[in-house]
């Protein structure tokens, strides 16, 4: 990270331009590290900003490697509603991009439809510059339109065809419901190499629904701690490792985790286990194709100075 800095930037619709420039620069090490300032509640808001410094540069301090590079900090609560802050490197970052594209087939392009105030949004952008094609914004003010989403789709398919690259984005599953519920909708879902559905299960109806009018649904799992989704359709990405504990809870390894809690060295040790897996706060099981199958929460939430932790499921 550049002379150990973090700056704080509006995610809020509009600001994609100076998140792709900053956020490149981060990556790169030419630039400080970032901050999405979440979006919620005013206290929450401002709680968040004061933990790592508002608006101004600070240095990011906890518990990291002299040589990590933390290019992202993500505002993420857990269980307890209490803000913290899941610090991820450049490396760790990059690792979830080509991971991701080698999965679904190659690099491609993106069309951005998540708020980047989440790990989920602002992982389809570090994947559309490691692509080297920048994403198009589907977000806008008022929330998720359909109709704006078919426009967006169908401007970057125009460009991934030229490029002869594939055509990708990310969503949660109330988004892929509405889009299903509008014909213009449909037909945008089924121009995707892969549509990736993450933040929460998907319903097994729900993703019927969008296969039979031609969408490639590819449901995710994973949190802010895992630079987003780290398993797609029950399979981890290369390189992760998922196992489960005597109790059924999924633990995370592998080259995608998160770095650390910023200033909170506490909260930290507390996230993993003594093989350096992340605890997560979600039971699971394997089918009978060793596929990861989440049941829900965890019964046993880490407890440490009188704070429940849990890592926050989200996107993909």
């Amino acid at each position: 990270m550049s002379s150990g800095r973090l700056i704080v930037l509006d995610a809020g619709p509009g600001t994609l331009q100076t998140w792709v420039q900053a956020l490149g620069d981060a990556l790169e090490g030419s630039g400080p590290a970032l901050a999405p300032l979440p979006a919620g509640p005013r206290p929450q808001r401002d709680a968040f900003a004061a933990a790592v410094g508002a608006g101004d540069a600070v240095d990011v301090v906890a518990g990291v490697a002299q040589s990590a590079q933390v290019a992202l900090v993500i505002p993420t609560s857990g269980s307890t509603g209490t803000p913290k802050a899941a610090m991820l490197t450049a490396a760790a970052v990059h690792a979830s991009a080509a991971a991701t594209h080698s999965r679904l087939g190659g690099p491609g392009r993106w069309v951005l439809a998540l708020p980047l105030t989440h790990v989920a949004g602002i992982m389809v952008v570090v994947r559309a510059l490691a692509a080297g094609a920048p994403p198009w914004d589907a977000t806008g003010e008022g929330g998720f339109d359909p109709a704006r989403f078919a426009e967006a789709t169908d401007a970057q398919a125009s460009r991934a065809a030229a490029d002869g690259l594939g055509l990708y984005t990310s969503l949660v599953p109330t988004q892929l419901a509405r889009l299903l519920d509008a014909p213009a909708g449909q037909q945008a879902l089924a121009r995707y190499d892969a549509v990736l559905v993450g933040a929460a299960a998907t319903p097994g109806a729900l993703r019927s629904r969008a296969e039979a009018v031609g969408a490639r649904i590819v449901t995710t799992y994973g949190m802010s701690e895992t630079c987003g989704g780290c398993v797609y359709d029950g399979v981890p990405l290369d390189g992760v490792g998922v196992e489960l504990d005597t109790g059924g809870t999924v633990m995370v390894s592998g080259p995608t985790l998160f770095a650390g809690y910023l200033g909170r060295p506490d909260l930290t040790a507390a996230a993993f286990d003594p093989g350096g897996r992340l605890i997560t706060s979600d039971r699971g099981s394997f089918d009978e194709q060793g596929r990861l199958r989440i049941l829900g929460r965890a019964d046993d939430i880490i407890v440490t100075g009188g704070e429940k932790v849990a890592p926050t499921r989200t996107a993909s």
